[in-house]
C-alpha cells in the first residue's frame, strides 16, 4: 500500500494553501482518535491525526484536499462554512485538482463517495451507499445488515463475550444453525470457534470484521 508520510502532507497543504492565497499560521499533527484532520478556520490553522499517515496515499491526499477546504470555504465567505454547500463548492474545486471528484448525498455534510474525473469510476465510496453511472443512492440491504451487525455486536458487548484486551486481525458474523454467530478461525483444528451466538435468526448473512479490539470499555472494530 503506497503511502504519504507526514512531512509530504505537511508539504502538500503549504502549496494548496499557498495557490489560494490562504494565510496558513500552522499544520502540525498531533495523536488524535475521533479525527484524521481538523481545520482551525479562525485561526487559519490545521492539525492531523498521527494516524493518519498509518492509512493509504490516497486516504491522507483527500484528507489534506478536505482539510484546506475549509480554510478556502473561510477565505471566501468570511466564516466557517462547515460542510455546507459552500464549502462542498470548495473542496469539489481543490479535489479537481488531482483528477478526482466529491459526490454528496445532501447540501449538507460529507462526501459519500470519490469519484474519477476521466473514467468516472469509483475510487471510495462510504458504507451504506453505492455508485451507479456517476450517481451515488442509499444501499438499502447493506445500511440494513449494518444495522443487524451493531445488534450483534452490541449484544456480545452486554454479554462480556470478550475480555479485557481481547484483539482479533478478523471475526466473521455469520448465521451458526440459524442464529447469527460470531466466529473466528481456529488454525490448530482447521475449523471455525464461535466466540458468541446471538438470539438473531438470518440467513444469507456474511460480514466480516477485522482489527476488533475490546478494551473493557468499548468495543472497535472495522467492517473489511
Amino acid at each position: 500500500m503506497e503511502k504519504m508520510t507526514q512531512a509530504e502532507a505537511f508539504q502538500l497543504t503549504k502549496e494548496l494553501c499557498l495557490k489560494y492565497d490562504i494565510d496558513l499560521h500552522a499544520v502540525e499533527a498531533r495523536r488524535k482518535k475521533t479525527a484524521m484532520g481538523t481545520a482551525y478556520t479562525k485561526e487559519s490553522k490545521i492539525i492531523y491525526s498521527t494516524l493518519l499517515f498509518k492509512e493509504s496515499k490516497w486516504t491522507v491526499l483527500k484528507t489534506v484536499c478536505h482539510e484546506v477546504a475549509h480554510l478556502l470555504a473561510m477565505k471566501r465567505h468570511g466564516r466557517n462554512c462547515l460542510h455546507n454547500r459552500k464549502f462542498q463548492n470548495c473542496e469539489a474545486e481543490i479535489d479537481g485538482l488531482y483528477g478526482f471528484k466529491p459526490v454528496y448525498a445532501r447540501q449538507r455534510g460529507y462526501a459519500v463517495a470519490y469519484l474519477d474525473v476521466k473514467t468516472g469510476q469509483s475510487l471510495d465510496c462510504r458504507r451504506g451507499y453505492a455508485v451507479k453511472d456517476g450517481k451515488v443512492f442509499v444501499d438499502y440491504d447493506r445500511t440494513i445488515n449494518d444495522k443487524i451487525l451493531r445488534k450483534v455486536m452490541r449484544a456480545a458487548f452486554f454479554a462480556k463475550a470478550f475480555n479485557k484486551g481481547d484483539k482479533y486481525h478478523s471475526i466473521t458474523c455469520e448465521p451458526i444453525d440459524g442464529r447469527l454467530a460470531l466466529t473466528v478461525d481456529d488454525k490448530t483444528r482447521k475449523s471455525k470457534a464461535v466466540i458468541y451466538q446471538s438470539v438473531l435468526k438470518a440467513d444469507n448473512f456474511l460480514i466480516n470484521l477485522k482489527n476488533v479490539k475490546y478494551s473493557g470499555k468499548s468495543l472497535r472494530y472495522d467492517i473489511a
